[in-house]
């Protein structure tokens, strides 16, 4: 197909349907099926990156401005929800159709709950010599599987390992907080019958 002028992001539907690619000042959404594309404006901005949700009814769109916004896979249209953080996402992907995974141009990695519109986990890459990157960031890119992600910077030549389980985020945050879950965090993460992660 022929496309006007390339940004970056390319994600097919789970589904199997359609093809987003990204652009500036827009991006499209193409039916598989040979039918017609549909373009989403992206005024005076571009795409960085870009995903579809598992039940292909969403698009999550990391814009070079900075946040990332959610469009409807069969229209095109904003939803109005947004996620902002200090830096724009170089890699986004959703783990189930509630939780979003971004990595951020500073190495940044978070996790974010779409139905509160909040971050769940917020960690960094270890510091890096400057001179090793040339001043460059980080810019990683990002791979998603069930329960672990990775992440891969060109520049500081580090392949990283985050964990998706949440007993592991509560473990670490444990060691630091001494918190200990309330009825409602062990809901939110079916957790309600596991064993006490924090001890007094």
């Amino acid at each position: 197909t022929d496309h006007p002028t390339f940004g970056y992001g390319l994600a097919f539907s789970p589904d199997g349907r359609h093809l987003v690619v990204g652009g500036v000042n827009e991006f499209s959404i193409e039916p598989l099926d040979g039918g017609p594309s549909l373009t989403v404006p992206l005024k005076d901005d571009m795409t960085r990156s870009l995903t579809v949700s598992p039940d292909s009814k969403t698009v999550a769109v990391g814009l070079w401005s900075g946040p990332v916004r959610f469009f409807r896979l069969d229209t095109g249209e904003a939803t109005l929800d947004e996620l902002r953080q200090a830096e724009r996402a170089t890699a986004i992907a959703f783990r189930d159709n509630n939780i979003l995974v971004t990595v951020s141009a500073n190495g940044g990695f978070k996790l974010w709950d779409l139905v509160g519109l909040r971050s769940l986990s917020d960690q960094s890459l270890s510091s890096v010599d400057p001179g090793t990157t040339a001043g460059l960031p980080l810019t990683p890119t990002l791979g998603l599987g069930t329960d672990i992600a990775a992440t891969a910077s060109l520049f500081d030549g580090r392949l990283i390992r985050w964990s998706l389980n949440p007993t592991d985020w509560i473990r670490e945050g444990c060691a630091t907080h001494r918190h200990e879950l309330n009825d409602a965090e062990k809901d939110r993460f079916s957790l309600r019958a596991a064993p006490t992660v924090c001890s007094s």
